[in-house]
């Protein structure tokens, strides 16, 4: 192996970091590694709380209108390739919620019952426009039994509260949707549970 020092800068919240760290040649399998970059996970010359605000950015406002008030925001100036690259690497993370196969998480057998709950939330996606993602949780029902709340006329009522919760995503129809919930909150035992409840507001494609 060659193994040799080379400079860099990160751009952060601070400003512009300058450090040095060991690079390391493979000349056999033709690989080389920053393992100083790897243990503090940097993937690129903007820092991750800067990468945060940037994706944000992205998640709310065409990329060039994002770059432009990222820019305005953090004095760092980015391509509008660069920040599509960095919310596509941060968009990944999502990819298995996305999948509607079962997260097949424990259910605690001390679960008093299940729930799920749904809701919708814009998103812009490039060349496309605005779009509704949709989300949905299922979640174990439990009570506290030794921590009950106290209501105005003084009676002890059962604390319940959610836990465990599993997620997924969905960009498209309420059909496509209906089927990775339904898939999640059977594998979730929802079928066999004592109680069973759904949450969710007023509207109309939640309730079909």
């Amino acid at each position: 192996r060659e193994q040799g020092q080379k400079n860099t800068t990160i751009t952060t919240r601070l400003g512009v970091i300058r450090y040095g760290r060991e690079y390391f040649y493979d000349a056999v399998a033709h690989t080389g590694c920053y393992p100083f970059d790897e243990a503090l996970e940097v993937t690129s010359q903007i820092s991750a709380g800067l990468t945060r605000t940037l994706v944000k950015l992205c998640a709310r406002l065409p990329y060039e209108e994002a770059v432009e008030v990222y820019g305005e925001l953090t004095g760092v100036t980015v391509s509008v390739s660069t920040a599509w690259q960095r919310t596509q690497a941060i968009g990944q993370r999502a990819r298995p919620a996305l999948d509607s196969l079962p997260s097949m998480k424990p259910t605690h057998p001390n679960a008093t019952g299940i729930g799920i709950s749904m809701d919708g939330c814009m998103a812009n996606v490039r060349e496309e426009g605005w779009k509704e993602i949709k989300a949905g949780v299922t979640f174990e029902v439990s009570v506290h039994p030794d921590r009950p709340r106290i209501n105005q006329q003084k009676e002890a009522i059962p604390n319940v509260y959610a836990h465990q919760q599993s997620y997924v995503l969905h960009l498209g129809g309420p059909e496509g949707f209906g089927v990775k919930l339904a898939t999640e909150a059977l594998a979730r035992h929802w079928a066999s549970a004592d109680q069973s409840v759904v949450i969710g507001d007023g509207a109309v494609w939640i309730w079909k």
